[in-house]
């Protein structure tokens, strides 16, 4: 799994980057760091309040490793998959919330207008990335695990 996963991901970051770079916009634009950030580290942090360190490891390490385990294992690790799916989709609808409160508080700087949308476009572009590329490929190998 974990070369498939490399494998695909490393495609899917060159199909994104050819596409960008044919409509002659540069891939900086695409790069934000607060967003990455935001949507990261948030969903990350609210896992943790949900599930012990070790139990998301486990579920990482499931999904990665040839090693056949329980079912009741595989049953825990896509719940902790599923919840990360949801709480990776909140944080990219709390940096579109914060991008756009951002944006109409400084609606006079018309500068201030386009970083604001920038944030709120490309915040929920991450977490739909990290949902297409991490989460569902993890969740969808455990559920084949466990039939």
């Amino acid at each position: 799994m974990l070369v498939r996963f490399i494998i695909g991901f490393i495609l899917s970051v060159a199909a994104i980057t050819g596409i960008l770079l044919s409509w002659d916009v540069s891939i900086l634009v695409y790069v934000h760091l607060p967003s990455f950030i935001l949507v990261v580290l948030f969903s990350l942090f609210a896992l943790f309040t949900a599930f012990p360190l070790s139990e998301i490891k486990t579920a990482f390490v499931h999904a990665f490793s040839k090693k056949e385990e329980g079912e009741a294992d595989y049953k825990r690790d896509i719940v902790v998959f599923s919840a990360l799916q949801q709480l990776i989709f909140c944080a990219g609808g709390v940096g579109v919330f914060l991008g756009l409160i951002f944006m109409l508080a400084k609606i006079e700087d018309k500068s201030a207008i386009g970083m604001g949308l920038s944030t709120t476009l490309v915040s929920f572009l991450y977490s739909l990335y990290l949902n297409l590329v991490l989460v569902i490929p993890c969740k969808a190998v455990l559920t084949k695990k466990m039939s």
